[in-house]
């Protein structure tokens, strides 16, 4: 589930369930692009043993965001961020992110290049499907984002995860 690459191509972050088993994080790797992947392995540090999943790195690959069922949410699936000193080192152990959850579900993070822009899915209220786009930004990267809103690419329909464009005008 939800693939994400690190921005270098060298490692590949993804989600993995199984019948009766709950979804987790895991990475491949390689040496550069256009080379084989290793055999994927569970991201060390982060299986909460409840679900964790949608995993999206950061863009100097020394964050992680992801969706946790683990105690200490707030719902179904909330947001984490799970950061590390180098790229070379474990994720520290994840912190809820601040003002993004709710009791609903909230999964499927995308996050722009600068760290300012967060677009992921939500089952809130106050959207118009059962899965809608939900946007939140902030002034710098390090600080708290801003309440998110409905994004204007929502529908009726169930949203799934999505990306924007660097220009910000294009909904993928």
């Amino acid at each position: 589930w939800a693939p994400a690459l690190s921005s270098d191509g060298a490692t590949l972050y993804f989600a993995v369930s199984a019948p009766a088993m709950p979804e987790r994080i895991f990475t491949a790797t390689r040496s550069q692009r256009g080379r084989r992947f290793s055999n994927a392995v569970p991201l060390a540090g982060l299986d909460s043993g409840t679900g964790d999943g949608t995993p999206l790195p950061s863009h100097d690959g020394l964050r992680l965001y992801f969706y946790s069922r683990r105690t200490g949410g707030n719902g179904d699936r909330d947001l984490w961020l799970a950061t590390r000193a180098a790229t070379n080192a474990d994720f520290a152990t994840p912190t809820l992110l601040e003002v993004i959850n709710t009791p609903a579900l909230e999964h499927l993070p995308w996050l722009s290049a600068d760290e300012l822009t967060l677009l992921f899915v939500s089952t809130r209220a106050g959207g118009l499907g059962q899965s809608d786009l939900w946007l939140a930004q902030r002034p710098e990267a390090g600080e708290a984002f801003a309440p998110p809103t409905l994004f204007r690419g929502s529908s009726v329909s169930d949203e799934g995860r999505a990306v924007l464009s660097s220009s910000g005008r294009t909904l993928i």
